[in-house]
């Protein structure tokens, strides 16, 4: 299905990427094995995990540093949850 989307869109000319591959990506999750196990998971399918953060204030510095292409956040985390970072 994605390859005949991925297709599809070739001809494209409103922004719609039209090849997939890794992400970058930040992590923010205050239990810290809960990060890492995301972080390696992710690693594992071909991602690069620019940062992890320990709290919302850590994610929107690692956010507004690299540009991430995707954000995986914990909704409960000290200083800002995940929807105010988001």
């Amino acid at each position: 299905m994605l390859k005949k989307w991925g297709a599809m869109a070739a001809g494209s000319t409103d922004g719609v990427p039209t090849t997939f591959g890794p992400s970058r990506v930040i992590v923010a999750d205050d239990e810290h094995l809960v990060a890492m196990g995301i972080a390696n998971n992710l690693r594992d399918l071909g991602h690069e995990v620019v940062g992890i953060a320990p709290d919302g204030e850590a994610a929107v510095s690692l956010a507004r540093e690299h540009v991430p292409d995707l954000a995986l956040l914990d909704l409960r985390m000290p200083k800002l949850s995940g929807t105010e970072v988001a």
